[in-house]
């Protein structure tokens, strides 16, 4: 399975799968999220000081083709490295 996680922003606009999965999109910096729609869960490491982390579950869009398409570019690019 090939996971792709679209962000803009800073924000995840969208997650892409070639299968049909559930991602779980966590986030230590929480400010301006909608509370409705997070769970929120103590942050066992203090990462980036925060003392807690949020997630929600992101549905993918089942898109095989456009995974395909990115993984290739990525593993062209990577060869030319």
């Amino acid at each position: 399975m090939r996971i792709v996680v679209v962000v803009e922003g800073g924000v995840v606009q969208n997650v892409l799968s070639d299968e049909p999965a559930e991602v779980a999109v966590v986030d230590y910096d929480t400010e301006g999220a909608d509370e409705e729609e997070i769970i929120c869960f103590p942050n066992k490491n203090a990462y980036m000081g925060h003392d807690e982390g949020c997630a929600y579950i992101a549905d993918t869009d089942y898109d095989v083709k456009e995974v395909a398409r990115i993984w290739k570019a990525i593993e062209e690019d990577d060869k030319n490295v």
